[in-house]
């Protein structure tokens, strides 16, 4: 009998544990995706909400759906997520919808079901992996004059909260038009998102293989191996922006015609004055009696209401800076490597308004406040001569006084 009683008593034990470790899995899976659904809301260009929410310890069910408050669309993530004691499986589908939900795009817009996602939870870890993948689909009128051929895409999202990675492949798709037709891809997508506290990572790389544009009555446009990698950096002190776009060659009627590089940078962002800006335009959205998107009116009273966050993130002189631009031209006999910087005085910032940027050029405040120094190695032969410059010159210096413009120490002259 005594050891019946124990073999009772274990079952019941373990029975418990299980269903507490049930309880605590599901309780986990429900705080990290409220978490992860109010950091989206936090960043003010969203509304987030969920419908027809179903916990339980062993199965939860939802719809996500996620609006946006300065455009025109809403996505829905309708969810299931299985739980175990160390994973929660999860499965769903995307649906979006445009012009204020009334136009439902997979099935409505395009002959293809919605995308599939799956996914799973780490309880303890509290790491995550999910994929979404889209069917290839196709496109084509009665006529023959309208095709549209998409091979699919699938993406990937790992990592924990307040460090998230990307990545992902976007499979060739081609349009047909009047008998003219665009091919693009494949495009691949790398990304990793880092935040916490006040301060944000964001790294981005996309990779295009070859974009082909075939023309009717034209020659042949090839792109080949496109690429653009930025960065976005909130720190304590400054918010700070770089991007380098890359061309490998572009070709017309299948001739060389053009490749280079353009690398752009922006520093000394007031971090202080962005986080306030921020803020405030999360607070003014939400307190908005519809969710619907922005109105132009509504638009342009927001920017003016948030024009003085919008000037202090300009008192600390933020500095552009080009670093290079490399310009090949074997078609036309171009060579370009240009780089410099060019800074903006914050100084008395109040003093300015947005309105301001409308006014022409002579009489611009805006421009009044811009000071820089470019320079182009090597100059072309025929540039100097447009620029009334002696044929010779080697290098062309051009710099900004106060919004005064002159090359190699001369005005600009007149284009005309």
């Amino acid at each position: 009998m005594r050891k019946g009683r124990l073999l009772v008593a274990a079952v019941i034990v373990l029975g418990a544990g299980y269903l507490a470790a049930q309880a605590y899995s599901s309780a986990i899976f429900e705080r990290e995706l409220s978490r992860t659904l109010d950091d989206l809301e936090a960043r003010g260009d969203l509304h987030v909400q969920r419908d027809e929410l179903e916990r339980g310890w062993f199965v939860s069910s939802g719809e996500i759906q996620l609006t946006a408050l300065l455009d025109d669309w809403q996505l829905s993530l309708p969810y299931v997520a299985r739980h175990g004691l160390l994973t929660t499986r999860l499965e769903g589908e995307l649906q979006l919808q445009l012009e204020g939900g009334e136009d439902i795009l997979f099935g409505e817009r395009l002959p293809a079901s919605p995308p599939r996602w799956h996914g799973e939870y780490q309880t303890l870890s509290q790491a995550f992996d999910a994929r979404l993948d889209m069917a290839p689909f196709q496109v084509s009128d009665a006529e023959g004059e309208f095709d549209f051929d998409f091979e699919g895409l699938e993406l990937r999202l790992s990592g924990e909260h307040g460090d998230v990675t990307l990545a992902g492949n976007v499979a060739p798709w081609r349009l047909g038009v009047d008998g003219e037709r665009l091919e693009v891809g494949p495009l691949q997508i790398d990304s990793h998102y880092r935040y916490g506290g006040d301060d944000f990572l964001q790294r981005d790389e996309l990779t295009l293989a070859h974009l082909r544009m075939y023309q009717a009555n034209g020659p042949e446009i090839a792109l080949q191996a496109l690429g653009y990698r930025g960065e976005v950096r909130l720190g304590s002190d400054e918010l700070t922006l770089a991007g380098r776009l890359s061309l490998g060659e572009m070709t017309l009627a299948e001739e060389p015609a053009l490749s280079g590089e353009l690398a752009l940078g922006v520093s000394r962002l007031n971090a202080d004055a962005v986080r306030s800006l921020s803020r405030e335009l999360r607070e003014a959205l939400a307190a908005r009696d519809s969710q619907d998107p922005l109105t132009d009116r509504e638009a342009e009273a927001l920017a003016m209401s948030l024009e003085p966050y919008v000037l202090a993130t300009l008192v600390d002189s933020p500095r552009l800076t080009l670093e290079p631009l490399q310009v090949a031209s074997p078609m036309f006999g171009v060579e370009a490597h240009i780089e410099g910087e060019l800074v903006f005085d914050g100084s008395d910032i109040d003093s300015l308004s947005l309105a301001d940027l409308e006014v022409a050029s002579a009489d611009n405040p805006w421009l009044a406040r811009l000071d820089g120094h470019f320079v182009w190695r090597d100059l072309p032969r025929f540039v100097a001569l447009q620029l009334g410059l002696p044929l010779d010159t080697q290098d062309l210096e051009v710099r900004v006084d106060s919004g005064e413009l002159t090359l190699n120490g001369e005005p600009l002259p007149p284009l005309w």
